[in-house]
């Protein structure tokens, strides 16, 4: 399962819901009220797989609310989780707490060698920091250097499909493979 954690209001929950409705730009409606997660929601995304419409490819995703980042290990299935973690680029002063999260949650020892995916949000608006200028404050090329070398980047806003589609595609690698899929073997 991938977890998807990031600071509060760093925008996991309208990410989820747009990769969720496999949205087109503008579909999302940004400007309803969006509730700060204080759990935890697991979110199925599902394609439709045009080879094989029958059997849609489908990953759930947990997200965990950024007030809870001190228990985020907790959720952890070693060997079995993938990370994406939020970053919001419209909030340079939430940058450096964003960063001291990171590196704890990618120094648990069952997440040593898992797929992280960086993805900085809100870049349509005008008081964001550019992805360079995040990434550098970060020390993020300096982590996957040395801590994690499958540690990824993407940008994403709900106004570009060209930000949505690879950021579907790189939870879809993950997809859950049904029963019906295994013909009828479990593994």
């Amino acid at each position: 399962m991938i977890l998807c954690v990031g600071s509060t209001g760093s925008g996991k929950t309208l990410m989820l819901r747009a990769l969720a409705d496999n949205a087109t730009p503008g579909t999302i409606n940004k400007t309803s009220q969006v509730v700060a997660t204080n759990g935890a929601n697991i979110i199925n995304i599902t394609k439709i797989n045009p080879k094989k419409p029958d059997c849609p490819d489908t990953v759930s995703v947990r997200e965990i609310g950024g007030t809870m980042s001190p228990i985020w290990g907790n959720f952890v299935e070693p060997g079995r989780t993938q990370v994406i973690y939020v970053v919001d680029s419209s909030s340079p002063e939430k940058i450096g707490p964003s960063t001291v999260d990171l590196i704890q949650l990618m120094s648990l020892p069952a997440l040593k060698n898992a797929p992280f995916l960086i993805v900085f949000t809100k870049t349509d608006l005008s008081s964001a920091v550019t992805v360079n200028e995040i990434k550098s404050l970060m020390r993020l090329e300096d982590m996957k250097e040395h801590t994690n070398p499958t540690l990824s980047f993407l940008e994403f806003n709900t106004e570009d499909h060209s930000k949505i589609e690879p950021l579907l595609n790189w939870c879809l690698q993950f997809k859950n493979t049904s029963y019906a899929q295994m013909n009828g073997t479990a593994f």
